[in-house]
């Protein structure tokens, strides 16, 4: 996963952690009652958004304050860290989209 750089006076990117804290929790929510592990990592990441996204909002005025800076670091390791959870999931469903591509091409292929 492409890694957040937090360059020294951009402006903090507000959306983008919004709809990463968005998918955070919709990753929460299905994730099995039973991988509780999981669960519990993916809570601590978004409270690590929720953190990051307080940051820059108290420090948004300030783009060269430290808190500024600690919220480009606190979102970027949280984004880190959703890559993880994401990627451990993605060849699950890397094979179940190859398996539906071929399963669609033996369709055709009776059909036709």
């Amino acid at each position: 996963m492409k890694r957040m750089s937090r360059p020294k006076l951009e402006p903090f990117p507000f959306d983008a952690v919004h709809d990463l804290l968005a998918v955070c929790r919709a990753m929460t929510l299905a994730a099995p009652v039973a991988a509780r592990a999981r669960r519990m990592r993916l809570d601590a990441i978004g409270a690590a958004l929720v953190h990051a996204l307080e940051l820059a909002y108290a420090h948004a005025g300030d783009r060269a304050s430290p808190g500024f800076h600690a919220a480009w670091d606190a979102a970027a390791q949280a984004v880190r860290s959703l890559g993880d959870e994401i990627e451990a999931l993605l060849p699950a469903s890397t094979l179940v989209a190859a398996e539906d591509t071929q399963l669609d091409g033996v369709r055709r292929r009776k059909r036709g």
